[in-house]
Parts: C-alpha cells; structure tokens; sequence
C-alpha cells in the first residue's frame, strides 16, 4: 500500500495523533520507508523512519473535496479579498470610493 506514497499525499498510521502530510517519502532495503513530512492539524513536523511492520499499518487518505457550498458565499468571499488587495496596492482606489 505504501507505493503510492509521493509528495503531498496525506497518509494516516496509529503511530501518529493525528493524519500527516508528506514531504519526503524514500524506501528501504528492509521493506520499511522514511518518511518526513508535517501533522496536518498542529503543524508539528514528522521525520521517522518506518519499519516493514509498521509500513503495514499506513493508510493513504482520500482527499475530500466537497463542491455543494453556497456559490454566492463564495463568491463574496472572493471579492471582498481582491477589494482588500486593491486597496492596499492602490491607494488611490481608497480615496475615489470614499467620494
């Protein structure tokens, strides 16, 4: 299960609290991999070496991507940043919207 492993793929293992983005993935002569990567939740970064047992255990995570929220939300959401950048990159965009 561990040959699909690359970089950016988030895997999950009782050996960590919590599922793990990986960075650097390098197999093993023995059957184990290193592994560095970061816990997706805390940020705390992960750097082991696994063994051939424990690789057993590694699940890779399916990435969820859930496209049924409110368009208009996001939508808003969207300008309301490029607003954000426009003002603090053209000044001058402040002043003419005050008038």
């Amino acid at each position: 299960m561990t040959h699909d492993i690359g970089y950016g793929t988030v895997i999950k293992s009782p050996l960590w609290t919590e599922s793990v983005r990986v960075y650097v993935y390098e197999s093993l002569p023995d059957g184990g991999f290193h592994l560095v990567g970061v816990q997706i939740d805390s940020q705390l970064p992960v750097d082991q070496e696994i063994t051939a047992d424990e690789a057993s255990e590694v699940r890779v995570v399916a990435p969820e991507m859930d496209f049924t929220g409110d368009a208009r939300r996001a939508f808003l959401c969207l300008e309301a940043k490029r607003y954000q950048y426009l003002a603090r990159y053209q000044p001058t965009f402040a002043v003419s919207v005050s008038k």
